[in-house]
């Protein structure tokens, strides 16, 4: 089949485009892209409105910029709109400690994203052929990829971007070009083989073609299976997540029960699906932070953080875990509070806490909520409200003996990070109440008449 008959099918079969769509076209100027703009030029069968855009890495120097000519007077012999832009992808890559080909992919994308809102383009057309898929999938297989990463490049993704010519071999596009009377450029780059994608393509592609002369085709043909399985099974995981995770513009929090019910290659991808959330991106996220989290929930550990890649962080608090972004607002912090008497006075938790007198009944239950009742006798002013520290005692209403305010708090299962910031009130070196949990037998008034003091902790629900 032709080139140009293989991408007319390709786009037909595929949906690729509709009629009349305004396509943006990413033209380097080597062989692939410029057979790829010439092709869609004469699709007539959906008289596409295209645009030419291309990206200048700044690398090669002057032939960069032969590049970049060459792209615009291409994209006037065809008189179409022409885009282009011009980036330090070294530099890039020094600011962002990151490799020259990450650098470079995060730039592109950038790059046509912008064109595609600009020109509000249905698709912006890639010009990835069946070797560059074949090399792609050696690289994630010498890297280790599970299943998504194996399935490679594909036809169409959830970004728009469309590759016509990805089951086409790079020797029948030169082919097409030739027959087409066509020039192109060639990088330079490309030779080098410091790149492993260089290594891959001169040397490790070769000597399997001599093993299987269809060795590409063949690659392509698993990947597209591979993509077909990695649907449904990503569509598997959304479903099961939904059902154990509460997801938010901040954070994703999941159950570790319901995430035990689930197998552990469907909990894999939910992790996965936890990094995107997060992060935007599975740059730097590996097998090795997915096992992170499925060591968590497993563990005896209640409460413990861990540091992920891209400035995430994943907590469990109990049975629960939540990967968000770190806070550029840290947690407010309780600092000791002298109370000389009745008031209401604002701690630095976001909390207030108001103290009166109150004569008569006893209306309201003490202790454990919000409100405790105190006999002025057993709760002498002047009262000091602090965190806990190591070692702080309470005598519980309700129960023999004493406990270790920690210990309270463990079972009521406050998250570590959030108990230094529940006060506890104590007159002199007694501990009267563990705001909002745990009154003081030793304080509580018990008269069922008479003047009594009393505390009321409002707590700003968002600390």
């Amino acid at each position: 089949m032709k080139l140009s008959s293989k991408v007319a099918a390709n786009a037909l079969k595929r949906s690729l485009f509709s009629p009349g769509d305004t396509v943006v076209i990413a033209h380097s100027g080597g062989a692939d892209s410029t057979a790829l703009l010439h092709i869609l030029a004469r699709l007539q069968v959906f008289a596409l409105k295209l645009i030419v855009a291309h990206l200048n890495h700044s690398i090669r120097g002057n032939e960069s910029d032969a590049d970049e000519e060459f792209s615009r007077k291409l994209a006037e012999s065809y008189r179409l709109p022409f885009e282009s832009r011009r980036v330090d992808i070294l530099k890039i890559a020094r600011d962002e400690s990151c490799n020259l080909e990450e650098a470079a992919r995060d730039a592109r994308i950038a790059f046509f994203d912008e064109m595609r809102r600009r020109w509000n383009a249905s698709a912006i057309a890639l010009a990835h052929n069946a070797d560059d898929q074949a090399e792609t999938l050696l690289i994630r297989l010498l890297r280790g990829s599970g299943s998504t990463g194996l399935s490679g490049m594909r036809f169409r993704n959830d970004r728009g971007y469309v590759r016509p010519l990805l089951d086409s071999s790079r020797r029948e596009i030169e082919e097409y070009l030739l027959g087409q009377g066509l020039e192109w450029r060639e990088d330079s780059s490309n030779r080098n083989t410091d790149y492993i994608r260089n290594r891959i393509r001169h040397h490790l592609l070769p000597d399997m073609k001599s093993y299987n002369p269809a060795f590409v085709s063949s690659l392509g043909a698993t990947a597209e299976l591979l993509a077909d399985e990695d649907d449904f099974l990503e569509e598997t995981a959304l479903e099961a997540a939904e059902r154990v995770c509460i997801f938010n513009d901040q954070s994703t929090i999941c159950s570790i029960e319901g995430l035990l019910s689930i197998p552990l290659a469907i909990r894999r991808r939910i992790y996965r699906l936890m990094f995107r959330r997060a992060s935007g991106t599975m740059r730097r996220f590996s097998h090795i932070h997915t096992e992170a989290i499925e060591n968590m929930i497993k563990g005896e550990k209640p409460n413990v953080s861990i540091d992920l890649p891209q400035d995430i962080i994943l907590t469990r608090r109990y049975g629960r875990i939540e990967i968000a972004k770190k806070s550029d607002n840290p947690l407010p912090r309780l600092e000791t509070l002298m109370i000389p008497g009745e008031g209401v006075y604002r701690l630095g938790n976001g909390a207030t806490l108001l103290v009166g007198s109150h004569a008569g009944e006893n209306a309201e239950e003490s202790g454990d909520g919000g409100l405790v009742r105190l006999d002025p006798a057993k709760a002498p002013f002047p009262w000091t409200l602090r965190a806990f520290i190591p070692g702080d005692r309470i005598r519980p209403s309700g129960m023999q003996g004493s406990k270790k305010v920690k210990d309270i708090l463990i079972e009521r299962k406050i998250p570590l990070h959030l108990r230094k910031l529940v006060p506890v009130v104590f007159s002199g070196d007694r501990a009267l109440w563990i705001c909002g949990i745990r009154a003081s037998a030793e304080a509580v008034a018990d008269l069922p008449a008479g003047e009594y003091l009393t505390a009321r902790y409002l707590h700003d629900k968002s600390h």
